[in-house]
Order: structure tokens, then sequence, then C-alpha cells
């Protein structure tokens, strides 16, 4: 692991030195060797450094996955700057406003991307290699991964190299990855957990595979011998209802959101090797990791949890049931108004505003959002665990828990459900009250919601977790 702030390899450059014919980065249509690779990286660089000697050292892009964007990624780390991919979901104008005022810094989009590295190729004879520095400073930042606030304002987590780097180290001495294996960017790269696939693959010479017409993920996995899977429960519930055989996978890593046993059972039944684990971007990606469950399926109704803490990390649980985590993954700070803030407590831990506990065996058992609680009728609700118990039941595949203002117990709990289409039970109505029914039989009567709900795709637009602000605001228009 690393120590101090000396510089270190740049990762891709160290890679492409040991293992310079292994492939790095595979699209449809391109097939990049690691030495290639991290050529046309210092030439990106170069180009980076002639065409923006004046410009701020933050760049912001909004592009979806592609070679060029993974190409601007690591030549930002090798100039020296820092590179903030924002979602492609947000409409041009926001990417464009939170660019100027919260980055201070212009908007890079995907054409300009393109023409970008259409010119490199022009310029290489001018371009030397050796200008590119392969020893970084690892404490710069590198990356800024932007989430959404509480208030409205984003939050911009900024990582160093070394955040990185330690993520990615620690998670691959728990998951085997070496130079034959392949990891499917399945993740945006404005999302942490697909910008560490890049760390991971690059510390192992292993294969980063590029989807490109989306079909299915199941497809994509046997068409391209995919071994390693990052993916979310959605995805995962898709991945099942496709029933295709996935030998040549060694790993699907599900994280994201609270786990679900029923699903998490149903990948074992067809042979899936699902590891679950519990990470945020503040820590650059993965913080635990269970073993595989194929394993130890015994322990799926009654232990499920997000397994051991990863090595160079740290967790701690408070008396009042609060996550802590330290370590030297976690990021360096939140960047507000040009600025990088800390946001740890003296002896370096910070406040994921997460619940959980420890289980018997030592694993971290995550419980779901300190924020999340509301009060009804003087009772604290948690909503991550009505979503626990609505998950447990037959045929439910999503639920989302939100409140709904109440005059007389100031909130109530509303749940957005989605089941399988082939088994839904005769007549809304009477299907809803029926699992009002089932849920009073596990949970007290103060935290069975008022009404269950249809699930309305607006809840899942925004990205790959499905998003309690929009649920909220569906639940608060209608006629309660």
């Amino acid at each position: 692991m690393l120590s101090g702030h000396q510089n270190i390899a740049c990762p891709l450059a160290a890679a492409a030195h040991k293992t310079p014919d292994a492939v790095y980065l595979a699209t449809d249509e391109h097939i990049f060797r690691y030495g290639e690779f991290s050529q046309l990286v210092s030439l990106a660089a170069e180009e980076w450094r002639q065409r923006c000697a004046d410009s701020s050292s933050v760049l912001a892009v909004q592009a979806g996955n592609s070679w060029q964007l993974v190409a601007l990624i690591w030549a930002a780390i090798r100039s020296g700057r820092t590179i903030c991919p924002l979602s492609t979901r947000l409409p041009t104008a926001a990417a464009q406003e939170i660019a100027e005022q919260e980055l201070r810094t212009n908007l890079l989009t995907a054409p300009q991307i393109s023409e970008w590295f259409a010119a490199i190729p022009s310029s290489s004879a001018s371009c030397s290699t050796a200008a590119a520095p392969t020893t970084l400073n690892p404490a710069v930042p590198a990356t800024m991964i932007c989430s959404s606030g509480s208030t409205g304002r984003p939050k911009i987590i900024a990582h160093s190299l070394q955040n990185h780097v330690a993520n990615a180290a620690g998670a691959n001495q728990v998951i085997p990855l070496g130079p034959h294996d392949r990891w499917l960017l399945s993740l945006p790269l404005y999302h942490v957990g697909g910008m560490g696939v890049l760390f991971r693959c690059a510390l192992a010479s292993a294969t980063v595979v590029l989807p490109g017409v989306v079909t299915s993920l199941s497809n994509l996995c046997q068409a391209q011998q995919i071994t390693h899977l990052s993916v979310v429960s959605t995805q995962l519930q898709r991945m099942l209802a496709e029933s295709l055989t996935l030998n040549s996978l060694k790993t699907v890593l599900l994280g994201g959101g609270p786990l679900v046993p029923s699903l998490v059972r149903q990948a074992i039944e067809v042979g899936l090797p699902v590891r679950t684990t519990y990470g945020m971007s503040e820590m650059a990606s993965q913080v635990t990791t269970s073993a595989d469950w194929l394993s130890r399926p015994e322990h799926i109704e009654t232990a499920l949890s997000s397994g051991h803490v990863l090595p160079g990390r740290q967790v701690h649980v408070t008396p009042d049931g609060e996550i802590w985590v330290r370590g030297e993954s976690l990021m360096l700070g939140y960047y507000r108004d040009g600025q990088i803030e800390p946001t740890v407590n003296n002896d370096g831990w910070f406040a994921t505003r997460d619940r959980g506990y420890w289980n018997e065996a030592g694993e971290l058992i995550v419980q779901g959002r300190i924020d999340n609680m509301f009060i009804s009728g003087g009772e604290n609700i948690y909503p991550e665990e009505i979503e626990q118990a609505l998950l447990q039941l037959p045929d439910i595949q999503q639920a989302l828990v939100v409140p709904v203002p109440d005059n007389q117990y100031g909130a109530r709990p509303v749940a957005f459900v989605e089941w399988a289409t082939d088994k839904r039970q005769p007549g809304e109505r009477q299907w809803a009250e029926q699992i009002r029914q089932q849920l009073q039989q596990e949970l007290p009567k103060f935290k069975v919601p008022d009404r269950i709900l249809a699930w309305d795709s607006r809840i899942s637009q925004d990205g790959p977790k499905p998003s309690r602000a929009t649920a909220r605001r569906i639940a608060a228009e209608l006629d309660m």
C-alpha cells in the first residue's frame, strides 16, 4: 500500500512496462494493448498541455463511456490535472451550469473529445512520450465525482491518484484478477463504481471491456467472455430474467443499495458467483466485500451481509449505529468554491450517515441511511427496514418507501413496488391489500405503508439507483 506523498508510477504506465502486449481496453471496434494505450495517453496529455496551458486545472466532461473518455481520464492524471465526468443524464444546460459555477471551468462534450483525439495523430511527430511523466504525485486531485446534495447543490468529491490506487489494490487482494480476466464496464464513468474498474484492471494487467450497442448484460457477458462484472440490483434482476448460462463469470460484484436475499438466492440457483459489497463515492468505491455466496448459500436468509472490511480501510460503528470509515482510499474532501474542504474528525474518521452493525462473523450489516429516517406519530421509521420486508415477499422485484405529509401523524410511509408482471395478482387494490396484510405479520402496524403503489419508471430514470427524491415528489402529487 501507499505511504506518504512520494511519487508513484502511473498504474497504466507500470502495466505497459510489465505487460505491454496484454489487452487493456476492448471495444467492438478497437483492441488496445497496454503499451499502445499508454503511448496514446501520453500523446493526449501532451496535446492537453499545448491546448490548455492557460486554462483551468479542472476539466469537466459530459460524455458516455468510450475509449476516448478512458484515455482522457488517464491523460488528466498524467498531466497533473483534475477531470470531472458529469452525468450524461443531465441536460446539457445543467451540466454547463455545474462546470461554470461549481468547477469554474468550461464543459467538454463528446464531439469535442472526438475532435481532440482526431488531432493527435497529426501532431504526434512533435509530441514526445517522455514529456508525460510516468511517476506522479499520488496526493494531488486526480478526479472528481458529483453526487446529489440534500440542498440541491451537488456534492463534488475530490479523489487523488492515491485514493484510487489504494482502493483498487485492496479490492484486488480479495477478488482475484489477472491478465487474462475481462471486466465489463457496465457502470458509467461518472459513477465511482465505473471509475474503479479502470484502476483495478490497470493494477492487475486485466482487460476493461466497453460494451457497444447494449442489448442485454447477459448477452454481452456471453459474447465477450466476461469474467468480472459490477452491477446494481436492477441490473442483476434483468440478467436473471434472461436465463442465459454464463460459465465465464468469476465474480459478480453486487452493490449500490439494500441487499435483497431473494435476489442473491436466485443468482446462486443459476450459478452466478455473486459477492455483495458496501461502498461509497467518498471512499473511491468498495469498503467491504463478501466471499462468494455460492460457497455459503445457507447464510443467505439469516446472515446476508456486505462482508468483511477490505485491506487499507477501517470501519467503525458508533454506539448509536452510525458507520464511520477512514483509510488511504478516503477522498481528499468536498470541492466547494474552488477549495477542497476536508470532512473528517480529528482522528481521520468520516461519518457516512449510514446505519449498520457487525454480525457474529465480523461482517458488516448495512441497514440504510440515517438521513432517510422520518417520524410518524412520534415513532422513528427507517424506510429501508420496510423495503427489506417487502423484498422478502414472493414476486416483488423492487421496492422503495418514502414519507408523505399527514395531518394527523406528521408523515406516513408509502411504498412503490415492482413485481413480476407474469405473476401479478388480479386487481391492483386487492393485490396491494394482500401485501399490507402480509407486512403486518412482520412489522409493527405503524410501519406498514398506508398505500402500495405500482412502480413508476420516473423513479429509475436518473441513474442506476432509484431516486428517493423523485419518488417523494410523485407520492406527494397523488391524492392521498
